[in-house]
């Protein structure tokens, strides 16, 4: 991003590609970075928007000594308590150390792969829908595009639960 002052000078500000617009609400990740990592001390702070849509979220990946996990839990979620809601990080995923590539940068699509992999979801497309002869036909729509829509075995949608109890809100 690049702004004009009076004179027409311009002035470097920093790059949009860090800006994610997450359930309507502009979030620029470095500044959510920033709150973390000027609290939490000897650890390294990773925040990445993770999906498309309305399936978009924040996850924060977080590197430093093994130790001290159960202090920094308490000290994560104190600080996403004082952040509003679409600036706090839906998952928090404690690594042994961030992901490089070969110029010293972090390895995003790598983040990417390890959040995948720790929280065992999938693509969309990757999800086998199994049959429940259990649900009557109606049911039995009705369970499929909620498993379409919520990204979600079909299994998982029974009459048992709502909507909102299967990951469902007003933007799915």
């Amino acid at each position: 991003l690049v702004v004009a002052d009076e004179h027409q000078f311009m002035f470097f500000i920093g790059r949009a590609k860090w800006h994610e617009k997450i359930r309507g609400q502009r979030v620029n990740l470095r500044e959510v970075e920033h709150s973390f990592s000027s609290q939490l001390r000897g650890a390294e702070i990773i925040v990445q928007a993770i999906g498309e849509g309305a399936e978009k979220k924040l996850v924060a990946f977080v590197a430093g000594d093994p130790a001290d996990i159960d202090s920094r839990i308490e000290q994560i979620d104190a600080i996403a308590a004082t952040l509003p809601d679409y600036m706090s990080p839906a998952q928090v995923l404690h690594l042994s150390e961030i992901p490089r590539l070969s110029n010293g940068k972090t390895n995003r699509h790598a983040l990417n792969q390890l959040y995948a992999q720790q929280t065992g979801e999938q693509a969309l497309s990757d999800l086998q829908v199994e049959e429940d002869e259990a649900l009557a036909d109606f049911d039995q729509v009705i369970a499929q595009q909620w498993s379409k829509v919520l990204g979600i075995r079909l299994s998982e949608a029974n009459q048992d639960k709502s909507f909102f109890e299967l990951g469902g809100n007003s933007l799915k």
